[in-house]
């Protein structure tokens, strides 16, 4: 008897002609299986698809599954894609959260911007998480502290809406009791300090 992948053959006395013909047969068949049960790889744009679809459950590993081909630079080109990845993040999924975060700098103009505003909002979600994100190195002190304090633009007009939103982040981050996490802590509130002081003198300066 030969085990052939999932076929088991059995040979009755000597090996002959028309038995190396089924033993050729059967591995024929085993690699054709083997082939179709193996799906062919997806492109970068069918697996964006696939975790923008399902931005909460999806997997962050699935866009960068081989380390020769990230998916970021594909999904950036995409302004629909970006902008939709970016809006997972302001909503708080923590995958896209995590899949964003290291390529902020990569950003620019209205872009840097807008993935600044869903990180601040992310925060606003699960601020260890944000937290975490800096202790890690993913994003750098001043990424961190710039997402914080980076309003959404419907707040523009608005100093007092904008005080109580920066009011709320740093309540937030003060309910953080994580002892690994208290530079950032400090670094947070700090920051959001600073920006509550620049509203207020906003807010106090001489209408011209």
């Amino acid at each position: 008897m030969i085990l052939i992948g999932p076929y088991r053959i059995e040979i009755f006395g000597q090996i002959t002609k028309n038995t190396i013909l089924v033993l050729v047969f059967a591995i024929c068949l085993v690699s054709e299986s083997h082939g179709n049960a193996t799906a062919s790889p997806l492109s970068c744009k069918q697996r964006t698809e696939r975790f923008l679809h399902d931005p909460v459950g999806a997997s962050v590993e699935a866009l960068g599954a081989r380390p020769d081909e990230d998916c970021w630079l594909a999904l950036m080109r995409s302004e629909d894609s970006l902008q939709s990845l970016i809006a997972a993040v302001a909503k708080g999924s923590i995958p896209a959260a995590r899949y964003l975060a290291p390529h902020i700098r990569e950003l620019d103009g209205g872009d840097l911007e807008d993935a600044d505003v869903a990180l601040g909002l992310f925060s606003m979600y699960d601020m260890q998480e944000f937290m975490h994100l800096a202790l890690s190195g993913v994003i750098t002190e001043d990424e961190f502290k710039s997402a914080l304090v980076m309003l959404p633009l419907t707040l523009s007009d608005m100093p007092e809406a904008q005080l109580a939103e920066l009011r709320k982040r740093r309540e937030n981050i003060e309910r953080i009791s994580d002892p690994a996490l208290g530079k950032y802590r400090g670094l947070g509130v700090a920051a959001i300090d600073s920006s509550i002081e620049e509203t207020k003198r906003a807010m106090s300066a001489p209408q011209r």
